[in-house]
C-alpha cells in the first residue's frame, strides 16, 4: 500500500521548497503526496487540493486570511478522516502551519 504525505504551504517560497520534496518523493516510488499548496507542486506532481499560495499574506493582511485558514482545517480534518496519512509536513508559514500540526 502506498504510503500517503500531506503537505501545507502557504507562501510562494514555501512552494518552492515543498516542489523540491515533491519531486524526490516521487523518485522513491509508492508514495502519495495530497497537498494545500501551489503551482509548483502540482507540476512536481502533488494532488493540491487547496490553491492556498497566490494570496499569501502576511502581518495585518494575514488576519483577514483567517476564516480561510479556519475553513481549510475544517476540509483537512474532514480529509484525513477519510484517507489515511502518514505524514504531514508544513512548509514555511508557522502562522497556518502550528494549528494543522496540532
Amino acid at each position: 500500500m502506498a504510503q500517503r504525505v500531506f503537505i501545507t504551504v502557504a507562501e510562494v517560497s514555501g512552494d518552492q521548497h515543498a516542489a523540491a520534496l515533491v519531486r524526490a518523493l516521487d523518485g522513491g516510488g509508492g508514495v502519495v503526496v495530497d497537498a494545500l499548496g501551489g503551482g509548483l507542486m502540482r507540476e512536481a506532481g502533488a494532488n493540491v487540493h487547496h490553491e492556498t499560495v497566490s494570496r499569501a499574506a502576511m502581518g495585518f493582511a494575514a488576519i483577514r486570511r483567517a476564516g480561510e485558514v479556519r475553513n481549510l482545517l475544517r476540509w483537512t480534518g474532514e480529509f484525513f478522516d477519510r484517507n489515511k496519512v502518514d505524514l504531514l509536513i508544513g512548509v514555511d508559514s508557522p502562522a497556518m502551519n502550528f494549528h494543522f500540526a496540532r
